[in-house]
């Protein structure tokens, strides 16, 4: 059995900052994630009128073109992505993954809810997942439950208040 450093050095490790690859250990193949550019929309939801106040809720959607990302790796019981960020960042909080539900010929991410009464939510995402730091700035997220069909996207999110994403990688489950 291979000792971790030695793991850790066999992969193809992203090259540049806010870029991640995957990694499947059956299969020995490394797939970097596509950067996609998507566009962000807010879906108006049914208004409710209360006694003490209107209450609307929005979601907050992010939608891409084409049914597949061009990005394909395996399914494996555990889906392994190396991440490189700045090395200053604090990695708490800022990867977000999700799943995209596809329609028609969009790729389609909730990542958000607007209440009128409670302002933006962002939402955490549909796969939790546990973080080891590799390197500086380097990070391996071992993601479970992805699986075979599913379209993924791993946002990289700014820690500021202004709702950023710093990147938008996507790949697809085979």
């Amino acid at each position: 059995m291979l000792s971790a450093f030695a793991w850790s050095q066999a992969q193809e490790l992203p090259e540049y900052i806010n870029y991640a690859t995957a990694w499947n250990s059956t299969t020995n193949t490394s797939t970097p994630l596509a950067q996609e550019e998507g566009e962000s929309k807010t879906k108006v939801g049914a208004q409710v009128l209360l006694p003490t106040a209107p209450l609307a809720k929005h979601k907050l959607v992010m939608k891409f073109s084409g049914l597949k990302s061009v990005s394909r790796i395996k399914a494996e019981d555990t889906l392994k992505i190396f991440v490189k960020i700045d090395k200053e960042t604090n990695p708490e909080g800022l990867f977000k993954i999700y799943k995209a539900k596809v329609k028609s010929s969009i790729r389609e991410v909730l990542y958000g809810t607007i209440n009128v009464n409670s302002g933006t939510n962002r939402l955490d995402g549909d796969f939790s997942y546990t973080i080891k730091k590799i390197s500086p700035g380097v990070f391996r997220l071992s993601v479970v439950g992805p699986k075979s069909g599913d379209e993924l996207f791993l946002f990289l999110s700014s820690h500021d208040s202004n709702e950023k994403f710093l990147a938008k990688l996507s790949l697809g489950i085979d």
